[in-house]
């Protein structure tokens, strides 16, 4: 009964700037729970937060929207406002340049939403800086997720007394600073991206 309860609730939901401002409340509060020990952190994750299409991630005092799902481009400005009125930011920038837009019927958007300045941003991470670019990096930047395999890595890197590392598909160097961090003398970078 619990569950044909939850799931005529979400059938019946009403889906307005309301419903918008709740699933965001609820992703931004969830995060803020979470023992995170950075300033780069994903605020929403898609279907895991019931805003299928939506990603955002939050780097210092900007967000990273990224739109890949009809349902929620319509609702764009709405969503949006919500994020800005949610976490007091002021700045808000477009990365909705992924291919499966094309498969909604959606053209690539990037861009400024709210806001303006400089996209070369810098994030704390475990004590560490690392730069990001918002407007040329992967995804909306940076590898959030990979946070605690650095942390991991920097930590292996110390236990085991490595002096050199070799770190292969380095993209901007988040591994190599890692090791660094580790203790590491000396560490050879690769990347097959020019930019990165």
């Amino acid at each position: 009964p619990q569950i044909r309860n939850a799931f005529a609730k979400v059938l019946t939901e009403r889906i307005d700037a309301d419903f918008f401002v709740r699933r965001v409340q609820r992703a931004v509060a969830l995060r803020a729970r979470l023992p995170i020990d950075s300033d780069g952190v994903r605020l929403v994750h898609g279907e895991a937060d019931g805003l299928p299409g939506l990603v955002v991630d939050r780097y210092g005092d900007t967000l990273v929207v990224q739109v890949g799902f009809v349902g929620a481009e319509r609702w764009k400005d709405a969503i949006a406002d919500a994020l800005l009125a949610t976490t007091g930011t002021q700045r808000l920038y477009e990365r909705s340049d992924l291919g499966v837009r094309k498969l909604e019927g959606l053209a690539e958007q990037q861009g400024w939403l709210r806001g303006d300045g400089d996209t070369q941003l810098t994030i704390r991470e475990h004590g560490w800086t690392l730069q990001v670019d918002i407007a040329q990096g992967h995804k909306t930047g940076t590898y959030l997720d990979q946070r605690d395999n650095r942390l991991h890595f920097a930590q292996a890197v110390r236990h085991f007394g490595c002096t050199e590392v070799l770190n292969c598909y380095s993209y901007s160097g988040g591994f190599t600073l890692a090791a660094l961090a580790g203790g590491a003398q000396r560490v050879t970078s690769v990347d097959s991206s020019a930019p990165a």
